[in-house]
C-alpha cells in the first residue's frame, strides 16, 4: 500500500514538473521573441541574458522562501523551481547549486563548480562542434 502511494506521489511530481517545464520553455521562447523584436539580434544574446537574470532572481526568491514559513509545498516546488525555472533557464539551477554550496561553507567547491561549469560546457560545445563539422564536411 505504501509503495502505491509513493508511486502515485512520484508520478504526480513528474506531472507538476512536466507542466511547469512546458510553461517555462514556452515562456523562454516568448521572451526571446519579444526581446529580439524590441531590440534586434544585436551584438549580444540579450534574450538569453534576460532569461538567465530573471530566472535566477525568481530562483533566489524561491530559495529564500524555503527557509521561512513561506516554504513551497513539494508539488509547487517541483512545478516552479524544477519545472518552470529549470526550463526557463538552467542558469537558475546553476545559481541555486552555487549559492547552496557557498552557504554550506564550501566556497572553494562553489568556485570550482562555477569555473568547471562554464569552462567544461564551452569546451564540450567547441570539441563536439568541431568533430561534427569534420564528420559532415570532411575538414
Amino acid at each position: 500500500m505504501a509503495q502505491v502511494a509513493l508511486k502515485r506521489d512520484v508520478m504526480m511530481m513528474f506531472l507538476f514538473i512536466a507542466l511547469g517545464g512546458a510553461l517555462g520553455a514556452v515562456s523562454r521562447y516568448a521572451i526571446g521573441l519579444a526581446i529580439t523584436a524590441q531590440f534586434g539580434a544585436g551584438f549580444m544574446p540579450l534574450a538569453t541574458l534576460s532569461v538567465h537574470v530573471v530566472g535566477s532572481a525568481l530562483m533566489g526568491f524561491c530559495f529564500a522562501c524555503l527557509g521561512t514559513g513561506l516554504a513551497l509545498s513539494d508539488p509547487m516546488r517541483g512545478f516552479v523551481m524544477v519545472g518552470f525555472l529549470g526550463a526557463l533557464t538552467t542558469f537558475s539551477s546553476f545559481s541555486l547549486d552555487t549559492i547552496a554550496l557557498i552557504e554550506k561553507g564550501q566556497v572553494l567547491v562553489g568556485l570550482g563548480y562555477i569555473i568547471g561549469s562554464v569552462l567544461l560546457s564551452l569546451m564540450a560545445f567547441v570539441v563536439v562542434m568541431a568533430i561534427t563539422r569534420h564528420m559532415i564536411t570532411g575538414h
